[in-house]
Parts: structure tokens; sequence; C-alpha cells
């Protein structure tokens, strides 16, 4: 063999055997890379699945807490409307309350200055009754004037039973209520002496205040300041209300109040 001939044969081989590994090394290389980038597409999958997933609950959120909002701001809307129509109720009902208070402060001064008046007015007619009385229990009582007397309660009589007897026939013969009746006496008694018949309720109070320990004054039938003053002080001892006057309840109370005093 000539060594010329084998040297070349021999340097083939090794670059042979040397191809032959680049492609086993080639290929083995490019398996590596193709299950790399199996890895990475399958990676890749997963995160795009996963950020698919994450997206849809994102907006699935987003819907939700945008239903939310409007639904707040709907409550919020309704509630600013209520707080401003119960607003101006209150500013209409604080007017009417201002107007009402300046109405009852205007009827409250117009009453107060009416009752002074009629309280001025009926001291003047108490000092009058007064002086008319003190001059009738001083002027001297003749026995013509007690005939004339006499002769006056006749006469009283006389028209009260002419005005009875009137009443019948003109309400279709029917008698007179008992209202009709006392406005019947009243008439009658006034036309001859008119201050009969005005102090008998003041004297009897005046007489029932003296024995339930209240001083009325003098009792000669005219209701003063000290007999005013006694009845306001009985009304208030009665829980009633304190007016001074003479009524049919007043007197009816001290009636009551005198009974259960004799009684203990």
């Amino acid at each position: 063999m000539n060594p010329s001939q084998t040297e070349p044969e021999s340097l083939t081989g090794e670059r042979e055997r040397q191809h032959e590994a680049d492609r086993a090394e080639r290929a083995r290389l490019e398996a590596e890379l193709a299950r790399t980038v199996e890895k990475v597409e399958a990676t890749r999958e997963n995160y795009e699945e996963q950020l698919r997933n994450k997206s849809e609950k994102y907006f699935a959120l987003e819907k939700k807490f945008a239903g939310h909002g409007a639904e707040i701001r709907a409550l919020t809307k309704e509630f600013e409307d209520q707080l401003d129509t119960e607003s101006a109720q209150h500013k209409r009902a604080e007017h009417e309350i201002a107007l009402a208070r300046d109405e009852f402060q205007e009827r409250a001064e117009t009453y107060r200055v009416q009752l002074e008046q009629e309280t001025d007015r009926r001291e003047e007619l108490e000092a009058r009754l007064g002086k008319r009385r003190k001059w009738r229990a001083k002027r001297p009582v003749t026995a013509k004037q007690r005939a004339r007397g006499s002769v006056r309660g006749v006469l009283v009589s006389g028209v009260f039973v002419l005005a009875l007897i009137a009443a019948w026939f003109m309400t279709a013969h029917r008698l007179p209520s008992q209202s009709n009746l006392k406005a019947l006496t009243d008439v009658a008694v006034s036309k001859f002496d008119p201050v009969v018949g005005e102090d008998q309720n003041i004297v009897q109070a005046q007489e029932l205040l003296v024995r339930l320990g209240y001083d009325p004054g003098p009792v000669d039938g005219v209701a003063g300041r000290e007999t005013r003053a006694a009845l306001r002080t009985f009304q208030t001892d009665m829980g009633m209300e304190q007016t001074g006057e003479v009524t049919d309840n007043v007197l009816a109370r001290l009636r009551v109040q005198d009974q259960r005093n004799s009684t203990r």
C-alpha cells in the first residue's frame, strides 16, 4: 500500500466522522431548540389564557362596579332631592309659624287694649253704682216709701204675669222656656228698679267668699277690686279660669265648696 494514498483516505474518514458528529450535534441542538420552542409556546398559551381569564374577571368587576355606581348616584340624587324638599317644607313651616306668631301678638295686643278699656268702663260703672247704693243707703226710708215699695212689688208681679200671658199667646199657647222666663223677669224687674237683680248674685258671692275665708271687702253687692281679687284667688285655688267675674259656674262652685266645708 502506498503511504501517499492512505493519508488522504484517513483524512477523509476523519472529516466524515467530524461531519457526522457535527450533524448529530446539530440534530441534538435542533431537537433541544424544538423542545424549548414548544415549552415557550405552551408557556405563552398558558399566559395568554390566564390573561384572558383575568381580563374577563376585570371586565365583569368593572361592569358590576359600574352598575353599583349608577345605583349609588341614583340614591344620592334621590336623597338630595328629598333633602331639598324637606328644607323647602321646613322654610315654609318657619314662615307660617312666624306669620302665626305675629298675628297672635297683634291679636293679643288688641285683646289687651280691649280688656283695659272694658276694665276702665267696668270700674267707672262700679264707681257710679257704688255711689248710687251709698246714696240710697243714706236716704231715710219713710212709711210712704215703704208703701211705694209694696206697690212697686205688686206692679212688678203684675207685669211679670202679663209678660207670661203675652209670651204664652205669642208662642202658639206654649209656655216659655227657662231662658225666656229669666229674660222676661229681668225685663220686668229692670223697669222698676235697675239695681235689683244685678247685685243679688254679687251679694251671694261675697257672702260665700266670706264664709270660705276669702276677703271680698264690704258685702255691698258691688264687684269692686277686692271682690274681683277674692274671686280670682278662689278660682286659682279651684283650678278655674281667673276671670274675677261672678258667673253661674262660679256661684255653683262657691255653693259646692261652702257645703263641703259645712259638712266637715
